[in-house]
């Protein structure tokens, strides 16, 4: 998922080490604003550090988040993916 980061503090060695830790880009606007591609678990490890060191100002899901977030649903379920799309193509739910 896409998110913006506002980052509250001023320490820039603290911010590196969030950004090589969590992969996000080395860039900043004007604003104090950074854009990143994260997953669920980064996601839930940045908001710990709300409000102390950042805010999280939007979360957009990408196509990349919708489409990993499906495909563990079908693994957690037991289907495989040719599985849904047989039945999909026959218009029954899987497994019936």
């Amino acid at each position: 998922m896409k998110i913006t980061i506002y980052w509250v503090t001023r320490d820039w060695e603290l911010i590196r080490k969030l950004r090589d830790k969590y992969k996000i880009p080395q860039y900043t606007t004007v604003n104090g604003l950074t854009e990143a591609e994260v997953n669920e678990e980064t996601l839930n490890n940045l908001r710990k550090g709300e409000p102390k060191y950042l805010i999280i100002r939007k979360i957009e899901q990408s196509d990349k988040s919708v489409e990993y977030a499906k495909r563990n649903a079908i693994e957690k379920a037991g289907y495989t993916e040719e599985v849904l799309q047989g039945s999909e193509e026959e218009g029954q739910q899987p497994g019936g």
